[in-house]
């Protein structure tokens, strides 16, 4: 895949470094830069668009602290993020469990709910046109700093009364769990990158347009229904953890 050329504009109040770590995440999310690529030698693009070098190199340092990028022993700036195969993410933890992985404590904060009646958005979601759903947007905190925004669907003709259940502070898991006995039992996710808007950028606390990591769930109970569809959004600084089996990367790589 092609790269990108960098440009930056010196007017913009948006800080130079800001600016060039930036336009690399993306590169990186995007997959125009893969592993073991090597950036610029801080003097050279310095020189190139005609800024300090320090400048040049406080940006990298920024992609170093996420785990983007790494200096090699010839100190060279090198990609050491491997993004891994989508189906490595049909294991994936719940959402509360991975910010727990990180070392933070977990919070739900419910953003908005509704009822949705659309035919065509519930035949491009899986679900049957005639199916009423229930829609949740909650925001997922870790420590009180936003680290998901999740949107979920879900069909009214088996939650019933989901509308009116306290789901402000409960995971999906339990609340399926507790007030209706399911369980999940099969869930695939398909991982992109996404430029976000206003709002989404708003609520995760970050600039719009920044490339951020856009999962599509769906999930079906132990009866083989289809009782999710969900759209969440995370930014790179914070990796949703895996669980793997060996198998699994057997069976990938047979």
């Amino acid at each position: 895949m092609k790269q990108d050329k960098l440009t930056i504009d010196k007017r913009s109040g948006i800080p130079l470094i800001h600016q060039i770590s930036n336009f690399y995440e993306a590169q990186i999310i995007e997959r125009k830069l893969k592993k073991s690529d090597l950036l610029p030698l801080p003097e050279i693009l310095a020189a190139e668009l005609e800024i300090p070098k320090q400048a040049v190199k406080a940006s990298y340092q920024r992609l170093i602290d996420i785990k983007l990028v790494s200096m090699n022993k010839l100190r060279q700036y090198e990609v050491t993020y491997v993004e891994l195969p989508d189906q490595f993410h049909t294991k994936l933890t719940s959402m509360t469990e991975a910010i727990q992985m990180m070392g933070l404590n977990p919070s739900i904060e419910l953003i908005e709910k509704k009822i949705i009646e659309d035919e065509q958005m519930n035949i491009s979601m899986g679900f049957s046109k005639n199916e009423t759903l229930f829609m949740m947007k909650r925001l997922y905190l870790g420590d009180g700093i936003p680290i998901y925004l999740i949107i979920g669907y879900f069909p009214l003709s088996i939650f019933k009364d989901l509308d009116k259940l306290p789901i402000d502070e409960k995971t999906y898991l339990s609340m399926f769990k507790e007030h209706y006995q399911i369980d999940i039992v099969e869930s695939y996710r398909i991982f992109s990158p996404y430029n976000v808007d206003q709002e989404t950028a708003d609520l995760l606390q970050i600039s719009k347009g920044k490339a951020v990591y856009q999962s599509i769930t769906t999930a079906k109970d132990q009866y083989q229904r289809h009782i999710e569809y969900g759209i969440a959004y995370s930014t790179s600084h914070h990796r949703i953890p895996l669980i793997l089996e060996k198998t699994d990367i057997e069976v990938y790589f047979k």
